[in-house]
């Protein structure tokens, strides 16, 4: 009996397995052959039946989008049965962005999928894909999604800063009236990013109510300080007097370097030194250290980060044994390595060069030497107006030169010129130029008024004798210098 029962057992074990089995291979066989179908159609056999299906896409010319190309069963280890090859239409994932966009319609229009499966997020920059053309392009048939993304093209970053510079500031210990002399310019200083002056005289290194002569060859200045000096009320002048009107004229930028700027002796040096220094403005030239002649002034202007270095050819007197970092005394060693650091520093190197005695030849070949440094603005003094315009140093750096801009506040009938320019720095790709636009240069002439008070005004307001906007102009473009002369820098 018991026998009997192991063998019935045993049987229908074996008809289970054998059952399961071809259940299991019927399956397999019965699996329909889906190459034509679309994808609506195979995702609803999926969702019906017991099966794991592994999709896999292919570009296509000839086959619509959403279309079984390939079936193939998968290998027993991997986990999936079939793996099917869905086409994705056209490759368009390089064509233009208007180009793209009419095909995803068509797909619409066409019925292969709805508008709100093609999913576009905002665009990007990009710094290899060009503006209108497509970062991604894809196409998933399976999840019923089409992701694009546009380029905007690379990122391009412009900063951008306003510059003035003027001549050398002339004044000397016989006039009270500096404010008054400035006053007419202040909106325009004010206006610029940077506004950068000339100082080779030592302005701030003696107080003007101490003056007793003038130093000018005509002899005029000595009663036009006493009587100025009455008529404003500032007879308790202090050192800081004219350093204090330049700020308030508006610069914020003064180069000290120049051949008359150790004439009053090391008093006189350290006394401007400390009006400078009490005052919101960067100077460069003058140093009360060896550790302060290496540091860098830099200005920030909207981004740009200008570094300001100035050096004088010679010096009217000596200074100090043991203190020769008092005022930078130009050699090619001390400025390539001023440079180097400025350059490190700072977007932007401006140099003050105050050429002494130096000939238009060595002035060309230093100003030539400092664009080959990476010098990007060379702004030059002498008594007299000079060219403005352009050098080519190695590696392509572009340099504004101003060989000199003359006297900006100066001897009665000494003529000046205002620079202005903007300065564009574009970094693209990581990439940078820098750009010098608009530049125009304002003549200015230094008179005495009726009253014998000093002015310093545009030349195109000045109705005298010797000097006419109208001429300058003329001899301007006569001489082949660059820069634009107009009226008004505004």
């Amino acid at each position: 009996m018991g026998k009997k029962t192991n063998i019935k057992w045993r049987n229908l074990l074996l008809f289970l397995v054998a059952a399961i089995g071809l259940i299991a291979l019927a399956q397999f066989f019965v699996r329909p052959n889906m190459v034509g179908w679309d994808i609506d159609r195979v995702l609803i056999y999926e969702s019906g039946n017991d099966i794991r299906i592994r999709y896999a896409y292919r570009f296509t010319e000839a086959d619509d989008y959403g279309i079984i190309l390939e079936q193939e069963n998968c290998p027993a280890a991997e986990e999936c049965d079939i793996s099917l090859v869905v086409s994705t239409g056209r490759d368009v994932s390089l064509m233009p962005e208007a180009q793209i966009r009419a095909y995803l319609m068509d797909l619409v229009a066409a019925g292969k999928l709805s508008a709100a499966q093609i999913r576009e997020p905002e665009s990007v920059f990009d710094d290899e894909v060009e503006a209108g053309f497509a970062i991604l392009y894809d196409p998933r048939p399976s999840e019923g999604v089409i992701e694009v993304v546009f380029s905007r093209g690379p990122e391009i970053f412009i900063d951008r800063a306003t510059i003035i510079a003027a001549g050398d500031i002339r004044i000397r210990p016989y006039s009270f009236g500096l404010e008054a002399i400035l006053s007419p310019f202040q909106p325009l200083l004010f206006a610029a990013d940077i506004s950068f002056a000339s100082d080779t005289f030592n302005l701030g290194g003696f107080n003007p109510e101490d003056a007793l002569t003038d130093p000018l060859e005509d002899g005029e200045g000595s009663a036009v300080a006493e009587t100025e000096g009455d008529a404003e009320g500032e007879g308790s002048a202090s050192y800081n007097q004219l350093p204090h009107a330049v700020v308030g004229a508006g610069f914020n930028l003064i180069a000290r370097a120049g051949s008359h700027v150790f004439d009053g002796g090391l008093e006189a040096l350290e006394k401007a030194s400390s009006s400078w220094g009490q005052l919101s403005i960067q100077s460069a030239g003058v140093n009360d250290s060896p550790e302060q002649q290496q540091e860098i002034p830099v200005t920030v202007a909207d981004g740009l980060k200008v570094a300001s270095l100035a050096f004088t050819s010679s010096m009217n007197t000596s200074l100090p044994s043991g203190q020769s970092f008092l005022v930078n005394r130009f050699s090619y060693s001390l400025a390539l390595q001023l440079i180097e650091q400025a350059r490190e520093t700072a977007d932007v190197v401006l140099v003050f060069m105050d050429w002494g005695d130096d000939s238009q030849r060595v002035m060309r070949e230093r100003a030539q030497w400092l664009a080959d440094q990476g010098v990007q603005i060379i702004i030059g003094n002498r008594p007299e107006i000079l060219p403005v315009g352009f050098l080519e140093g190695e590696g392509g750096n572009q340099a504004l030169v101003a060989y000199s801009l003359g006297q900006f506040v100066g001897e009665p009938g000494s003529t000046g010129l205002l620079l202005g320019f903007n300065l564009r720095r574009v970094t693209v790709r990581q990439e940078t130029t820098l750009h010098f636009d608009n530049v125009r240069l304002m003549p200015t002439i230094s008179v005495l008024d009726a009253s014998g008070f000093l002015k310093a005004l545009p030349l195109a307001e000045y109705d005298g004798e010797g000097a006419n906007f109208e001429s300058m102009v003329e001899e301007w473009k006569a001489s082949g210098a660059e820069g634009i002369l107009v009226e008004s820098l505004n």
